[in-house]
């Protein structure tokens, strides 16, 4: 399979019928299957910031051709950001988050430090969340 642009050094691994990112996804999911958890497998999808549109301030920026020029814009649109965890289920009254990354890329550092403000809310929601990030 491809190399996995997301993750530094991840190779697309199929196992089981399953595509997963990495190899060691794979190994998560086989020890998961060996304790006999009931899993999600990259299924659960978390809004970690809505799409917003930027009304009141003025946003100039380079323009989308990539040239030097700048574009001032009344009206930016900024569009929702995601995330969807490798795998996810519940224990005792917990819901559980497993993040396999090995070496992660600039994007998960900031998507990281967004999903963890999000699940400082969701204890609110009674979610009860525990995150666990691998290497």
């Amino acid at each position: 399979m491809a190399e996995n642009v997301k993750v530094k050094n991840a190779k697309k691994v199929e196992y089981d019928g399953v595509k997963f990112d990495s190899a060691l996804e794979v190994f998560t999911y086989k020890q998961l299957k060996l304790l006999g958890v009931e899993f999600q497998y990259a299924v659960e999808v978390f809004e970690i910031l809505p799409a917003l549109l930027i009304e009141k301030s003025i946003v100039i920026h380079p323009n989308d051709s990539g040239a030097d020029t700048k574009t001032l814009k009344q009206r930016f649109k900024i569009q929702k950001k995601t995330y969807k965890p490798d795998f996810t289920f519940q224990w005792k009254d917990y819901f559980i988050i497993l993040e396999n990354k090995g070496f992660g890329n600039g994007d998960w550092i900031s998507k990281r430090k967004l999903f963890l403000y999000y699940l400082e809310n969701a204890w609110e929601m009674d979610l009860k969340p525990i995150f666990f990030e691998t290497q």
